[in-house]
């Protein structure tokens, strides 16, 4: 028979946060033998909606980023957009079970799912994605699938400039800063190929932000549009539109 202890607070957390612990207790098939099993509980309260929710529990978001963030279960909202320094608080005060399912994360969950160079098909529109981080690169691979496009992954600029000369991607989104070549300097050499030169050139980095820095990027790589990370999927779906429509045209 199974007992459960109340939760109670291990540990008082600056981010607002605590963290507690919930022990089960119970009879193993009626052996005699007891199973005591210790499950995290992390205790945050939404910076969106308020809602405190258990972090342990709750999914990752679908943000192009190098770092993505959890699901509140209220609002659906993540809280990619909150400063460096909450992000911060938060990592500090997190138990070590949500440290371990970050750690796991990474590669396990989003590298099978990626699409590949082979992801290519007839009748669907191509997007070339060059990124050197491997978590972002597969997160945007699998929501431009998604979104119907076949799809290229780039893990630095010399390479994404081989595949964009060779199979003449619609779309281009690309890092800022990589290896190799970096996103400005690949804008512009594909911007001034003349069998790329019609591609969509979108350019995402998490260091650049603010309109006049944006204008100034587009101006000075050619590209068409700049998108600060982390990329939530309404941004690049609307970005995806934007697309959409200029090739109508």
């Amino acid at each position: 028979m199974a007992d459960i202890e109340t939760p109670r607070i291990a540990r008082a957390g600056i981010f607002g946060i605590f963290i507690a612990r919930q022990r089960d207790t119970e009879d193993a098939m009626g052996s005699g033998m007891v199973e005591e099993r210790v499950q995290e509980v992390y205790l945050v309260r939404c910076i969106h909606c308020e809602t405190e929710y258990d972090a342990c529990r709750s999914p990752w978001c679908e943000c192009i980023t190098a770092s993505p963030s959890l699901v509140c279960p209220e609002c659906l909202a993540c809280f990619c957009d909150a400063d460096a320094a909450a992000r911060r608080r938060f990592w500090w005060d997190a138990p070590r079970e949500l440290w371990r399912r970050r750690l796991d994360r990474g590669y396990r969950e989003l590298l099978p799912e990626a699409p590949s160079e082979e992801a290519a098909g007839p009748g669907r529109p191509l997007a070339l994605i060059a990124d050197d981080d491997p978590a972002s690169r597969c997160i945007a691979g699998r929501a431009l699938a998604a979104l119907g496009f076949s799809v290229l992954l780039a893990e630095d600029g010399e390479r994404a400039c081989q595949l964009a000369l060779q199979h003449q991607p619609d779309l281009v989104l690309t890092d800022c800063l990589m290896p190799r070549l970096d996103g400005k300097a690949l804008c512009r050499r594909l911007r001034g190929d003349r069998r790329t030169s019609g591609a969509r050139l979108v350019m995402m980095s998490a260091l650049h932000r603010g309109a006049s820095v944006d204008r100034n990027l587009l101006e000075e790589t050619g590209a068409d549009e700049f998108l600060p990370k982390p990329i939530p999927w309404e941004t690049l779906a609307q970005a995806v539109r934007r697309w959409a429509a200029t090739a109508a045209r």
